[in-house]
């Protein structure tokens, strides 16, 4: 049986506020490269999984 997103997700699995928690950073001037950063690890777990 082989895996297939039907959906793409309506958020990302983990938010910006939860990643600056982990990274400590406390600024918002990374904020867009965190976001980015979230997405694209999104992307390649779903990648090498066969999702996408």
């Amino acid at each position: 049986m082989s895996l297939s997103l039907t959906t793409p997700p309506a958020v990302e699995p983990v938010s910006v506020e939860t990643a600056k928690a982990w990274l400590r950073v406390s600024h918002f001037e990374d904020d867009a490269l965190i976001a980015d950063l979230i997405g694209s690890a999104r992307e390649h777990v779903e990648t090498r999984t066969g999702l996408a």
